[in-house]
C-alpha cells in the first residue's frame, strides 16, 4: 500500500505554506490560512480531474450531470491510451494530519510493473468480514475496468459455492466482461483452465511477456484475463495443482488472479497454501469506513462506492462494448482485384477504402500531382487504424504493377508490415524504431530520388511525373508511396543528445521537402498513428496533408490535423472514419475490414500476380544490423580498388548496404588507424576484419605479402586470440609479442631504408598497452632476426641487417632509428612508398606514439576508422568535418563507426563483427 508522490507533494506544500504565514494576528492568520486551504483544494481537484480513475477523492455526493459526464469522458480517454496498469487504487484510505487537520487520500498497489512479481491479489476474510471483503473485491474489479478500454480486460469468475461475491460484474455489466458465464462446477472450471493454458502457450510463443509487448507497441493485442477465485479453498481440492502454474507465471501471458480467501474454510491442502504464500501474491487489506468522514479538505471517495459515477461508468462502458460488437462489417473485394489486369497508372493512384455511411457510395483515397497530395490516418488502439492501413497497401499491390507503384514502408511498431516481405513493389521495408539512423538513411534515399526526378523533369522540359511518363512511355517512372505507421516517432521532439538532435533535424528537413515538392515528382506520403502527443509536425507538412481519415481519436490529436473535428471523431465506433479533403468533411466512411488471414491471402495473391514482373529491390531492416565479412563484400570492394590492396571493414548504412572498403596506395600516410572504446573488442574486431580482408586480397591476386601482428592487448580471455592463433597456424601471419616488438620494428625500418622491403602489412593491436613504446625504449641491436614462418603460401622473407649509425638525428632518412617511437614513426612515414602499410588499433588517438610526436602522429594515417569514443579526443585533431563519435552506438545490433579518409567526407557505416572462423577458412581464405 502506498500513496502517490504528487499527493504527498501537495500535502507537503500545504504544510509549508501554512508554516510560512508570518503573523501573530489570529484573524489575519485564519484569513490567510483559509486562502491557502482554498488554493490547495483547487490544486488537489485539478490534479484529480487529470486522472480521475486513479485519483479517487473529493467527488461530491451530488455531482451535476455535466460533472459526471466530464469525469466519465476523461476516464474513457485515459483508458484508450493505456496499455498496462502499473498501479491501481486498492480502496484503502490513508489518513495524514497537517496542523491537526485530517487528509484522507487513496492508496495504491503495484500491478503490471515491469519486473514486479506480485501481480496476483489475495483478499483474506472470515465470515464476520464477508461484506467488507465483497466491497473490496467490487472496488478492485471496478478499478481494473476503469484502467482499460472496453474489451481489453475480462474476468473469469469461479463461484462454486454460489456466494455471489462478484455480482457487481455479473449483474450490471455486459456479459462479454465476464466471458458470458460464472463457473460453478468442476467441469466448467477445467475447461476454463485449459483455455487459459492454451492462451498462455500461444502468447508466450508469439509475444513473450504480453504486458511489456503491449507497452512497447502501444496496443493491447489480446485482452487481459483476470481469474476470480471465490471462497477459496472450498471445493478447489482437485483444481489447485492445475491452477498453480498459471498462478506462478500467468502474468507473462496477461493472466492474473484475485483470490477471495475465506479463512474459515478448514483443512487447507499443501498446494492451496502454496498459492496463498506464493511470491506472486499481493495481500489486499480490509478497511471499514468507521471514523472516516467525507466532509474533509481531501476525502477518499472511491468510484465503486459513488452511485452516480459508478452507474454512469457502467452505462458508458456497456455502450462502448455494444458499439464495437454491432459495427457494420464491410469486406474489400480482393478476389476481383486479383483476377483483373493491372491498372495503368496514368495520372493518379486511387484505392477504395470503404463506403459512405449515408449514401453507400464508395469512398476513395487518391494521390496525384494536383490537389491530392499526402494522407494521414489517425486512430486510437482498437479504432481500426491498422486494418485500414493494411487494406490500402494490400489493395494497391493487387491493383498496380511494381513498375507503376514503388513502396517505401516504415512500421515503427514492428508488427504490421513484416507481412509485405518479398512483395515486388517494395523498395524499402523498415520494421523497427530502435535505430533512428536507419530511418534517416531510408529517407535520404527518398530525398535523392526526389532530386533525381527534379533533374529529369528539367532535362525533359516537363513539370511533373505525368508529363515525364507521357513523354517517355517506354521508360516510365513509378509513383512512389511512402507509408509510415506510428509515424509520431519521426516527429518526436528533439532530445538533448546532439547526435539524436542532428538526426531528428535532418529527418524533419527531408519530410518537409517531400511534403512540399513530392507531388510533382510522384512521391506521396501516407502517415498513420494512434496519437500525436509530444510531437512536432511542421506547418509545411500539415498544410500538405490533403487527405485525412480520422477514426476514433483524442480530441487534441484530431484537432491538430483538422480543427474542430473532435466533435465527430471522439465517439466513432470501430472501423468508422471521418474523411476530410483539405480540411473539409467529405463523408463518414465505414472502412473495409479484413482478418489477418484474409490480408495474408490477398498479399499472397499479389505475389502470384507479380510473378513475371521485376522487383523494385527490397531492402529490409528489422532493427538489427549485424554483419560479418562475406565473399561478396570482398568482390564488391575489389572492383573499386583499381588493383591496389583493399581492406573491407563493414557496410554502409542505407538501402544499398555497400561494402565499406579502404584502398591502400603506394603513397604518403597510406596507413589505417582504428580507435574507439574497446570494452567489447569491437575496435579490435574491426582491425582484424581489415587484416583478413587484406590477406584475402593478396591471396586471390597471387601477390606475395607478409603479415606481422604485434599483439599488445594483454587479455588472455580475448575472443580474438583463438582466431589470430589459427591464422598463424595456417601460415597467414606471424604473431609477435611486445618483447619481440623492437626487434621486428628495427628489422622493418632497416628493409625500408635499404629499399628491400617486401609487401608487408604490420598490424599493431592495443598499441595503448605497448609498454616499450610508451617508455620509448632503446631498440636492441641484433645481427640476425629470428626467421619468420612463410606467410600467405610461402612468400618471401624479410631481411635483417643492422641499421647503419650515421650519427645524425634526422629519423626521416632511417639512419638514426634508435628508439621504439622513432622506428614506428619511420615505418609509418616511409613504409607506404615501399609497399609497407601499418594497421593500428588504439583506444584513444592521443596514445598513438604517445607523447613524443603528439598531434603529428595522426597525419601519418590517411585512413581513420572511429568507433564510439569521447568527443574531446577529436578537438586536438582538427578534423575538417564535425562528427559526434560520443553518440555512436556500441550495441552489437546497431554498431556504428565513421570511416574518415584524410581530406574527404566522413562516412558512417556498420562495422563487421569478429569473423566466424569456420566461414573464414572455408569461404574467404581457402588456399
Amino acid at each position: 500500500m502506498e500513496t502517490l508522490n504528487y499527493i504527498q507533494a501537495l500535502m507537503g506544500a500545504y504544510a509549508l505554506d501554512l508554516s510560512s504565514i508570518d503573523t501573530e494576528n489570529e484573524a489575519e492568520y485564519n484569513e490567510r490560512a483559509k486562502a491557502v486551504r482554498v488554493r490547495t483544494v483547487s490544486l488537489f481537484n485539478a490534479m484529480r480531474d487529470s486522472a480521475p480513475e486513479l485519483l479517487q477523492y473529493n467527488f461530491a455526493d451530488s455531482m451535476s450531470d455535466e460533472e459526471v459526464r466530464r469525469t466519465i469522458n476523461r476516464i474513457a480517454l485515459d483508458a484508450n491510451k493505456r496499455y498496462t496498469a502499473p498501479i491501481i487504487p486498492d480502496n484503502i484510505a490513508a489518513i495524514d494530519y497537517i496542523n491537526g487537520e485530517p487528509f484522507v487520500t487513496p492508496t495504491y498497489v503495484k500491478w503490471q510493473n515491469d519486473g514486479y512479481r506480485k501481480q496476483n491479489f489475495v483478499i483474506n476474510y472470515n465470515g464476520e468480514l464477508q461484506s467488507v471483503a465483497k466491497r473490496q473485491l467490487t472496488a478492485l474489479m471496478q478499478n481494473m475496468l476503469l484502467c482499460f478500454a472496453p474489451g481489453k480486460i475480462r474476468f473469469n469468475i469461479f463461484d462454486q459455492m454460489m456466494s455471489g461475491m462478484a455480482d457487481f460484474v455479473t449483474v450490471g455489466y455486459d456479459e462479454t466482461v465476464y466471458n458470458g458465464n460464472v463457473i460453478m462446477d468442476e467441469a466448467a472450471a477445467r475447461d476454463c483452465i485449459k483455455r487459459l493454458r492454451e492462451r498462455m502457450q500461444m502468447v508466450m510463443g508469439k509475444y513473450g511477456d504480453i504486458a511489456r509487448y503491449n507497452e512497447k507497441h502501444q496496443e493491447i493485442v489480446m485482452p487481459y484475463e483476470v481469474v476470480v477465485l471465490n471462497d477459496y479453498p472450498a471445493r478447489y481440492e482437485n483444481l489447485t495443482a492445475e491452477l498453480q502454474p498459471l498462478f506462478e507465471n500467468g502474468a507473462k501471458g496477461g493472466i492474473y488472479f484475485i483470490v477471495m480467501h475465506n479463512s474459515d474454510a478448514p483443512n487447507l491442502k499443501e498446494d492451496a497454501v502454496d498459492i496463498l504464500t506464493s511470491e506472486t501474491v499481493t495481500n489486499i487489506s480490509l478497511q471499514t469506513r468507521s471514523g472516516i468522514r467525507n466532509n474533509l479538505m481531501v476525502s477518499h471517495t472511491p468510484i465503486a462506492e459513488h452511485p452516480a459515477l459508478a452507474d454512469a461508468f457502467r452505462v458508458d462502458f456497456n455502450k462502448r462494448i455494444n458499439e464495437k460488437g454491432t459495427r457494420q462489417v464491410l469486406k474489400a473485394d480482393y478476389a476481383s482485384i486479383s483476377h483483373s489486369e493491372y491498372t495503368d497508372v496514368t495520372s493518379e493512384i486511387s484505392i477504395t477504402v470503404g463506403l459512405d455511411t449515408e449514401d453507400k457510395h464508395p469512398v476513395t483515397l487518391r494521390f496525384n500531382s494536383g490537389d491530392y497530395i499526402h494522407g494521414f490516418i489517425l486512430g486510437q488502439s482498437g479504432s481500426g487504424k491498422s486494418v485500414l492501413l493494411n487494406n490500402i497497401i494490400s489493395a494497391a499491390i493487387l491493383k498496380y504493377a511494381p513498375e507503376d507503384l514503388m513502396l517505401y514502408l516504415m512500421d515503427f511498431k514492428g508488427v504490421e508490415f513484416n507481412r509485405y516481405r518479398g512483395v515486388k513493389h517494395v523498395k524499402a521495408l523498415l520494421v523497427d524504431n530502435s535505430d533512428p539512423q536507419m530511418t534517416l538513411e531510408v529517407l535520404r534515399e527518398l530525398q535523392e530520388e526526389n532530386k533525381r526526378r527534379v533533374k529529369l523533369w528539367r532535362d525533359n522540359a516537363v513539370n511533373n511525373i505525368d508529363g515525364y511518363n507521357k513523354k517517355n512511355p517506354t521508360s516510365r517512372l513509378p509513383q512512389i508511396l511512402f507509408v509510415a505507421d506510428e509515424c509520431q516517432v519521426m516527429f518526436a521532439k528533439p532530445t538533448s543528445n546532439s547526435y539524436g538532435m542532428a538526426i531528428q533535424r535532418e529527418i524533419s528537413e527531408i519530410l518537409n521537402v517531400i511534403a512540399t515538392q513530392g507531388r510533382s515528382q510522384g512521391i506521396h506520403m501516407l502517415l498513420a498513428t494512434q496519437q500525436l502527443d509530444e510531437t512536432d509536425i511542421s506547418g509545411q507538412i500539415l498544410k500538405n496533408l490533403t487527405e485525412c481519415f480520422l477514426l476514433m481519436s483524442a480530441a487534441s490529436d484530431s484537432n491538430k490535423l483538422v480543427p474542430d473535428s473532435d466533435k465527430l471523431t471522439n465517439k466513432q465506433p470501430t472501423g468508422q472514419a471521418c474523411y476530410y479533403h483539405k480540411r473539409e468533411l467529405q463523408s463518414k466512411v465505414q472502412t473495409f475490414y479484413a482478418t489477418d488471414e484474409e490480408l495474408a491471402d490477398a498479399i499472397e495473391k499479389a505475389r502470384e500476380k507479380s510473378t513475371t514482373k521485376q522487383s523494385n529491390g527490397e531492402a529490409y531492416f528489422s532493427g538489427s544490423s549485424i554483419y560479418h565479412l562475406q565473399t561478396e563484400d570482398l568482390q564488391s570492394a575489389k572492383t573499386q580498388s583499381y588493383g591496389a590492396p583493399v581492406a573491407t571493414i563493414g557496410r554502409s548504412i542505407g538501402l544499398n548496404q555497400q561494402s565499406t572498403a579502404i584502398t591502400l596506395t603506394q603513397d604518403f600516410s597510406e596507413n589505417i588507424i582504428v580507435w574507439g572504446a574497446n570494452r567489447q573488442e569491437q575496435a579490435t574486431a574491426t582491425a582484424i576484419n581489415a587484416l583478413v580482408s587484406l590477406m584475402a586480397y593478396y591471396e586471390q591476386s597471387s601477390t606475395p605479402c607478409n603479415f606481422i601482428v604485434l599483439d599488445c592487448t594483454n587479455n588472455p580471455m580475448s575472443q580474438c586470440k583463438p582466431l589470430l592463433a589459427e591464422l598463424e597456424k595456417r601460415a597467414y601471419c606471424k604473431i609477435i609479442q611486445q618483447s619481440e616488438g623492437g626487434k621486428y620494428l628495427k628489422m622493418i625500418a632497416d628493409d625500408i631504408y635499404h629499399d628491400t622491403a617486401p609487401n608487408l602489412i604490420l598490424t599493431i593491436l592495443g598499441q595503448d598497452r605497448f609498454s616499450e613504446m610508451k617508455r620509448n625504449s632503446l631498440l636492441v641491436e641484433e645481427k640476425k632476426a629470428t626467421e619468420i614462418k612463410p606467410a600467405v603460401g610461402g612468400l618471401e622473407m624479410l631481411s635483417f641487417d643492422p641499421l647503419p649509425d650515421l650519427g645524425a638525428n634526422n629519423i626521416t632518412d632511417g639512419s638514426k632509428v634508435k628508439k621504439y617511437q622513432e622506428a614506428l614513426k619511420y615505418i609509418l612515414d616511409e613504409g607506404p612508398k615501399h609497399h609497407v602499410h601499418v594497421l593500428m588499433q588504439v583506444d584513444k588517438p592521443g596514445n598513438i606514439l604517445f607523447d613524443e610526436f603528439g598531434k603529428e602522429a595522426m597525419g601519418l594515417f590517411k585512413h581513420r576508422v572511429i568507433l564510439k569514443s569521447e568527443n574531446k579526443h577529436l578537438a586536438p585533431l582538427r578534423f575538417g568535418e564535425d562528427i559526434d563519435v560520443q553518440s555512436l552506438s556500441d550495441d552489437n545490433e546497431h554498431l556504428r563507426a565513421y570511416y574518415y579518409p584524410d581530406g574527404e567526407q566522413p562516412m558512417l557505416f556498420t562495422p563487421f563483427l569478429l569473423p566466424d572462423a569456420q566461414y573464414l577458412f572455408n569461404a574467404i581464405l581457402i588456399n
